[in-house]
């Protein structure tokens, strides 16, 4: 299989790179930004990397018709916060977020590219998260209450109806939190996961403080990324949106203290504030995921901080991901 990635220098590109080469499949990747030096170096080989603008039509025509893939992964997205969004500029994130949605499944469709997974957010139920125990596809309304989540909203919406129209099979997994190995502060990621911020902090000797208990459905992002690739192929996906995340939700105070036993605070070393994403979300229904790929990926906490552990065992505190 040979899949395009666009987005593919980010922290869901990488991961997806992974997982794709981790499956036997032939990856090409698109990206506004270069892959940054301690991923290139450290990232498996056999990858074709591009640096471009999905939203340079003319140039996604040519990559797609060239290419011959069998699928693209459609990951690229600005994640602007709360002082991103009062600064202005929103139609800029409107046109990458949802035009650049429309375009990648209209260039596959001229391209004879028969799938396109169209990336979605946990971030598009909104407001509606707190009065529900549990997200699900079909019974929970969405109401964002961000830029970024209006825009994965649209996005997803308009992949699915252009795809319908000109015989593209698309899926939108929503995605939840995401944690793990390829975490870096992109340009167009701000405010990166709490994980990232309390890890990156005990690396430092510095001990994690949060503002407030919160609980969050984490997914590790080794776990997402082989979700998504196993949707990738799953017979009777397309048309639909689909819940990628975890059934359950992670207090982030046990998370902050699993992760001070791997890298305690040292005298001295300070504390920092974590910056946290809104409001707590329930845990996400993952009965549609599953009724297409089987049981989602789940590593435990623990084990997959151990994972994580050993993989950034490779960069010192502040190099790597941390630099």
């Amino acid at each position: 299989m040979r899949v395009l990635i666009t987005g593919g220098s980010g922290f869901l590109g990488l991961a997806l790179t992974e997982a794709l080469l981790e499956a036997g499949a032939e990856v090409e990747t698109l990206s506004l930004d270069p892959v940054p030096g301690w991923a290139a170096a450290t990232a498996p080989a056999g990858v074709r990397r591009q640096t471009g603008d999905v939203r340079d039509r003319e140039a996604l025509d040519a990559i797609l018709r060239a290419g011959r893939f069998d699928a693209v992964i459609h990951a690229a997205a600005a994640t602007p916060d709360a002082a991103r969004e009062r600064a202005g500029g929103a139609a800029a994130f409107v046109a990458l977020n949802v035009g650049a949605a429309a375009d990648v499944v209209e260039a596959a469709a001229a391209a004879g590219t028969p799938r396109v997974v169209a990336m979605s957010s946990v971030a598009a139920y909104g407001r509606t998260a707190d009065e529900t125990d549990r997200l699900d596809e079909a019974g929970t309304v969405c109401a964002p209450q961000s830029l970024y989540g209006a825009t994965k909203l649209a996005a997803e919406a308009v992949a699915l109806r252009v795809g319908a129209a000109l015989g593209v099979e698309v899926v939108a997994p929503r995605l939840g939190p995401m944690w793990g190995p390829w975490e870096w502060r992109t340009p167009v990621r701000p405010t990166p996961s709490p994980p990232y911020q309390m890890v990156g902090l005990a690396r430092r000797g510095a001990a994690v403080a949060l503002a407030r208990p919160a609980r969050a459905p984490l997914i590790y992002s080794r776990d997402a990324a082989r979700a998504i690739v196993r949707l990738l192929a799953a017979p009777g996906a397309a048309g639909a949106a689909v819940n990628v995340g975890a059934a359950q939700t992670t207090d982030l105070a046990d998370f902050a203290a699993a992760v001070a036993r791997r890298w305690p605070a040292c005298e001295g070393g300070g504390a920092g504030d974590v910056a946290l994403l809104g409001a707590d979300r329930p845990p996400m229904n993952l009965d549609r995921l599953e009724r297409l790929i089987g049981p989602a990926p789940a590593t435990p906490m623990e084990a997959a901080l151990d994972d994580w552990a050993q993989w950034l065992g490779q960069f010192g505190p502040g190099d790597g991901p941390f630099g």
